[in-house]
């Protein structure tokens, strides 16, 4: 899909998915082959009868008990997802196949953001709702995102590695801030990419396609259900009392929302590294308190600039969030679809929490570290 090795910046690297030598993976056969190859162009035209009527024909044929499960829950989702999208309701043999599959691996049955930015392979056969330039563009927003994610498992790696670590060895413990800092630079290259060469229309165009399952009562996929995001505020800065109460509002620790995967593992962060978040962080193992108690392995200033970036990433991440959906940026969210985002709420609480957070770890190392009138 992309034709460098190098981190993607720019759009027009980005092959047009209707034209790219592909190698397929088909987890679903007929039906897999149907999401790559005529889903966008039915999508475009609006079919939504024949759109139906293939759906339930070919998830009648499916076996859902074959390889790549998560790749399969995702072809048959994202048919699902495209009947719902076009103004029709899935029937039962789509939507079977959805729950059988999803039970399998302990998913919710629907769309996920693990499963269109991990489980789809971006790079040999990746699977898009759009067609044309709308789906080079669909393709970019996943690429940029499986990314940052990948640079993410690195950094949440090695935050595991730092808060382990015996601080005498000073060496070590220097490399793994950097390998983090690193991770975090490489994940604002991607987050100016979205914001150098995705343009609004295009975003909006693959969003219908994200929004919340009312049949289901189910949130659409959306980075706030990134697993990664959760343990990197987490093993920064714990959890304060405000964070808890909207992530147990917003169902944010239900399991089934968060994939079977591991940072070391995967390359992507899942529930059982969020589980290990939450005992760092009841133990008071995280970077914020490492900061505040390193002066003697002559480490404070390592971890103040670890999390200066770690924060500068965040509010970059905050900035593609308020360019492209400006309407979530209320304090008081209406219930329209458009103004809650497709988790199902807006995400203004969980960023201001966030950066509040590291700002005010900053403050607190600016002014230990500055001379008294009276030194």
């Amino acid at each position: 899909m992309r034709k460098t090795d190098t981190f993607l910046t720019r759009l027009d690297c980005c092959d047009d998915p209707s034209t790219q030598k592909r190698t397929p993976r088909r987890p679903l056969n007929d039906l897999s082959t149907f999401v790559v190859e005529r889903l966008p162009t039915l999508l475009a035209d609006t079919k939504a009868q024949e759109l139906h009527d293939e759906a339930e024909q070919l998830a009648s044929q499916a076996d859902p008990t074959g390889r790549e499960s998560a790749l399969a829950l995702l072809d048959a989702a994202m048919l699902q997802r495209a009947v719902l999208s076009v103004g029709g309701k899935p029937g039962p043999e789509i939507a079977g196949l959805v729950e059988h599959i999803s039970g399998s691996i302990e998913s919710i049955p629907g769309l996920t953001y693990e499963g269109v930015i991990h489980a789809n392979p971006l790079q040999a056969d990746p699977r898009v709702f759009g067609s044309g330039e709308s789906a080079r563009a669909e393709l970019f927003f996943y690429d940029v995102h499986a990314r940052i994610e990948q640079q993410l498992a690195i950094v949440i790696s090695r935050l595991f590695q730092l808060l382990a670590a015996d601080e005498g060895d000073t060496e070590s413990t220097r490399e793994a801030i950097a390998a983090a800092q690193d991770g975090f630079h490489v994940m604002q290259k991607g987050f100016r990419a979205l914001m150098h060469d995705l343009s609004k229309d295009a975003f909006s165009s693959m969003r219908r396609y994200f929004s919340n399952d009312h049949v289901q009562g189910m949130s659409g996929p959306s980075a706030l259900f990134s697993a990664g995001v959760y343990c990197l505020d987490s093993l920064v800065q714990g959890q304060t009392a405000k964070v808890r109460a909207f992530q147990r509002e917003h169902k944010f620790l239900r399991q089934e929302y968060y994939p079977r995967t591991t940072a070391m593992g995967d390359g992507f962060v899942g529930i059982t590294d969020m589980q290990k978040a939450n005992s760092y962080v009841a133990q008071g193992r995280t970077i914020s308190l490492h900061t505040q108690c390193s002066d003697h392995a002559g480490l404070s200033e390592d971890y103040a600039q670890l999390l200066h970036i770690g924060g500068q990433t965040r509010k970059m991440h905050m900035g593609v969030v308020k360019t492209f959906l400006p309407e979530v940026w209320t304090t008081t969210p209406t219930e329209v679809d458009g103004a809650k985002g497709t988790a199902g709420t807006s995400p203004k609480q969980i960023f201001d929490e966030s950066i509040r957070m590291y700002d005010e770890e900053e403050r607190r190392h600016r002014d230990s570290h500055t001379p008294s009138a009276h030194e």
